[in-house]
């Protein structure tokens, strides 16, 4: 399956006190990858753990499934979250060993770049926070905040960037090891074609002197 470019796969939608039913219109692999989000009239947010559903076959999440439907100043987030895991399942020989073990180097990227982005958005609201408290503080005081957090900007930036290339990099290696044994394969089943074509024609030969013989 070929997934297209997403740079956010969530939506929110605004209730209108009748609609039950959110759809997802993004690729997901399972249903329960697919995460709510109630946003209240006041802003706030609370995860929507139990009262909702999907139809099966589709992409519908229906919400709530007893209560009442959200008002005009409620809405409803969803979103993916996919599990960063490696589940490719391949023989323990070469270069199946090879291939699986680029994966794991590239989930295992993935999963520390997950973690830097969870970390760098805490500080990021941290130092917000921060700077919402020095409203009525000096300049300098403010400018310090604010340098601050163009510091943590520019660090995750390169990180990111770092990790990018580093993903690049490693599938590179991973798609090439891969072309070369399909070419190995292709060699191999080349020489069983002309070994079959080999043995049938000794046995025609065997069976033409029989005849002959006879």
């Amino acid at each position: 399956m070929s997934i297209p470019v997403v740079e956010n796969p969530s939506i929110t939608y605004v209730g209108d006190g009748v609609n039950k039913r959110w759809e997802y219109p993004y690729d997901f692999s399972s249903y329960d990858v697919i995460k709510l989000r109630k946003i209240n009239k006041d802003g706030t947010e609370e995860p929507v753990t139990n009262d909702y559903t999907y139809k099966p076959n589709t992409k519908i999440f229906i919400y709530p499934v007893n209560g009442n439907p959200l008002t005009s100043d409620e809405k409803i987030l969803l979103y993916r979250e996919t599990p960063i895991k490696q589940s490719a399942v391949l023989p323990e020989l070469y270069p199946y060993s090879n291939i699986v073990a680029g994966f794991d180097y590239i989930i295992m990227i993935l999963q520390e770049q997950n973690v830097l982005s969870r970390e760098g958005i805490k500080l990021y609201k941290d130092l917000t926070e921060k700077f919402e408290a020095l409203q009525n503080k000096t300049e300098s005081d403010i400018e310090g905040v604010l340098q601050s957090m163009d510091a943590l900007k520019t660090y995750i930036l390169g990180e990111l960037a770092n990790t990018t290339a580093d993903i690049d990099r490693k599938i590179t290696e991973v798609l090439a090891k891969i072309d070369a044994f399909g070419l190995r394969i292709t060699t191999v089943e080349g020489n069983v074609t002309q070994n079959k074509n080999s043995i049938n024609a000794l046995e025609n030969n065997k069976e033409d002197k029989g005849v002959a013989k006879a």
